[in-house]
């Protein structure tokens, strides 16, 4: 058990380990991850070294081990099964000899977010197939689709981690998030009461910034929460009374969230450059200088071939050349799991190109990142609509050119 949790169970060294891929080709891979700020599975299917299918099965595996559902060399044989034969990790790992120990149970997100119902059923359901179509991970896309907030989000990966290192049972790690969802939903009325009468507040909180830093931890900001809604105080103050943050990272927080507010720096960036003034304890104006350079705000653009093959679909040619071929079989497909695939006609090839064009033009103005282009190519797919409708399903206010 303790070589388990010694394991680096990063997806990266993990792919290494199953001889997905080589180590310089990982290496070079992880500096494009830092330059889309996308995760490094998706970074591999969009560079083509592996495809999506072979991606969602290594991720797969990674949960089964950290689970300990099964053993390190297990999941290495079983995973060369896949890759020669193309079945299932499930079926592969039969042929492997493994089986189920029914006394371990696992603790994937989805179920303890479905168990202590800290999401509801139906947006669980629709984020689970997003993650899958989009290979985005599961809590990314709650948090994106506003099924989750961040802050609670990272409690419960804090409370998952517990699980797998044996320090909380999972019957009491799901008492513990049905707990912080009642006081959640408490002080998300009493905040909602009070804000009746009140103007609208700032898009980033200063809880929410607090806490995706690292400064504080969702329980505290709920116990701050909780005493601002009956005193009538600012978060702020009742944190810096408990010392639970200093004064000069309290206005540091507040200054980001009018950079935010300004467009001055995303939400992503103002946590960033907190989280280091926390951790490395660099000053307040080098942080800022940091985030907002055009070095770090530059994202290398996304050709259309690595835009297609990031959202699953796959082409036998490139896509430059599918307008010019006229009699042809059909070379555009989507792989949905490991026994079915989706053959495109030649009008939905058209669609499926320009609602990709779309997306990428409106990554280039800044009105949509990466990952939030993927989710809206995924419900596109899924539901063979166009990226208007998609946006106007999961709710967002984007201004597209059609």
């Amino acid at each position: 058990m303790e070589q388990q949790v010694q394991t680096d169970l990063r997806i990266g060294p993990l792919l290494k380990k199953m001889e997905l891929v080589k180590g310089d080709q990982l290496e070079e891979l992880l500096q494009l991850n830092r330059t889309t700020d996308l995760p490094v599975g998706s970074v591999l299917v969009m560079s083509g070294e592996i495809s999506d299918r072979i991606l969602r099965t290594a991720v797969q595996a990674q949960s089964m081990l950290k689970d300990g559902l099964a053993s390190e060399d297990q999941i290495v044989n079983a995973i060369q099964v896949v890759k020669n034969q193309g079945v299932s990790l499930h079926a592969a790992l039969k042929q492997v000899r493994w089986s189920r120990d029914n006394e371990v149970k696992s603790s994937t997100l989805g179920e303890l977010l479905q168990a202590s119902k800290l999401v509801d059923q139906l947006k669980l359901t629709k984020a689970l197939a997003t993650s899958q179509s989009s290979m985005l991970p599961l809590g990314r896309v709650l948090v994106l689709t506003n099924a989750l907030s961040r802050p609670l989000l990272l409690s419960t990966l804090d409370i998952q981690t517990k699980i797998r290192n044996g320090q909380l049972s999972r019957e009491h790690a799901i008492s513990q998030l049905c707990s912080l969802r009642d006081r959640i939903k408490m002080v998300e009325y009493n905040l909602s009461t009070r804000a009746s009468t009140q103007k609208r507040g700032p898009e980033l909180r200063i809880g929410e910034l607090l806490v995706e830093s690292g400064i504080i931890s969702t329980s505290d900001l709920l116990t701050a929460l909780e005493m601002s809604v009956q005193g009538d105080r600012r978060v702020g103050e009742i944190l810096m009374d408990f010392d639970w943050i200093s004064e000069q990272k309290l206005n540091a927080a507040l200054e980001l969230q009018k950079l935010v507010a300004c467009r001055v720096m995303t939400k992503e960036a103002a946590i960033r450059a907190l989280s280091h003034m926390h951790k490395a304890e660099d000053s307040f104006d080098k942080c800022v200088a940091r985030e907002t350079s055009p070095e770090t705000k530059h994202q290398r653009d996304i050709t259309q071939d690595e835009f297609l093959r990031l959202a699953g679909v796959l082409t036998g040619v490139p896509v430059s050349q599918l307008v010019s071929l006229s009699e042809r079989q059909h070379v555009m497909v989507q792989e949905r799991d490991s026994d079915e695939t989706k053959v495109f006609d030649q009008a939905e090839e058209k669609q499926v190109i320009q609602a990709a064009e779309t997306l990428r033009e409106a990554i280039r103005d800044g009105h949509l990142n990466l990952d939030q282009s993927m989710i809206v190519m995924s419900y596109c797919l899924r539901g063979r609509m166009a990226v208007v409708e998609a946006i106007r399903q999961l709710g967002w206010t984007v201004p597209i050119k059609l």
